[in-house]
């Protein structure tokens, strides 16, 4: 995504929310995320996610860039974001 740093986790209690827009039959150990929506029911649920800024899971770039292109449209703040199987190099 262009602007938006690829970081490992962009957990800050205070100020950031973990979103994880991952379907809800791919497993997640790790529980990392404050809200779990997937993609295909964001649309349903946009008024749960809170005006903070946000950290996006996705499992794939094409669920990535419509979930961070409609956050934004809806006036959403999107700090950054992570992938399932991430190439990027920016691991904190």
């Amino acid at each position: 995504m262009l602007g938006i740093p690829c970081k490992k986790t962009g957990h800050d209690k205070t100020s950031t929310v973990v979103l994880d827009i991952r379907d809800y039959t791919i497993d997640d150990n790790q529980n990392l995320s404050d809200m779990r929506i997937p993609y295909a029911y964001l649309r349903r649920f946009i008024q749960e996610v809170p005006n903070k800024k946000i950290h996006v899971i996705a499992n794939d770039r094409l669920e990535l860039n419509l979930g961070v292109r409609y956050l934004l449209k809806k006036g959403y703040h999107v700090a950054s974001y992570q992938l399932n199987d991430c190439p990027c190099t920016d691991k904190e």
